[in-house]
């Protein structure tokens, strides 16, 4: 599919986590998510169906290696309208007809400016953690090194080697600390 999300375009009639409405059949579906197919112009959603009583369905269509979660890349046209957080269960009503059905009062669409693309998180590392951070965790391991002699009661070799290995993050904390 050529779909892109771009940020700078028309404002979008839903946004994740809406609730809407299949108006023919009164299908319930919450928006995954919500972006504008920019060759055909057309809004897409990615949707979580549920049943009258408030489960999951899961994707209705073939999954062919696709999500099996969530129904992917559904046109957002008329057929659909926005509802307000449904009730579950939900409950059979009376409609001007006089037929029972489980549709909801819509609501109109919303103007939602579209989100820009999540920038990815910093990863954890030593590198962009603070330095009294660094300088704390480094103590502390030197400490409960030390303490596991003593609670081992290590002697020889093995309690000489850990306390090499202590004063190391000791030295390196140090180090730290004077930058």
């Amino acid at each position: 599919m050529t779909s892109e999300l771009n940020p700078l375009i028309e404002a979008m009639p839903v946004r994740a986590g809406s609730w809407v409405q299949r108006q023919h059949d009164g299908k319930v579906a919450q928006v995954r998510a919500a972006y504008r197919d920019t060759s055909k112009g057309v809004v897409l959603v990615d949707l979580w169906f549920y049943t009258w009583s408030g489960d999951k369905t899961g994707r209705e269509s073939d999954a062919m290696g696709g999500p099996r979660t969530y129904e992917p890349a559904i046109e957002y046209t008329g057929e659909w309208k926005r509802i307000n957080n449904p009730t579950f269960p939900m409950r059979l009503s009376k409609t001007p007809d006089g037929d029972w059905s489980f549709l909801l009062p819509t609501i109109p669409d919303g103007n939602y400016l579209p989100t820009k693309p999540r920038k990815p998180g910093l990863t954890h590392s030593l590198r962009n953690q603070s330095r009294a951070d660094l300088v704390l965790s480094h103590r502390m391991a030197a400490e409960e090194l030390r303490q596991t002699i003593r609670d081992k009661k290590l002697t020889g070799e093995t309690a000489a080697a850990i306390l090499h290995r202590a004063s190391q993050l000791d030295r390196i904390a140090d180090e730290a600390e004077d930058q």
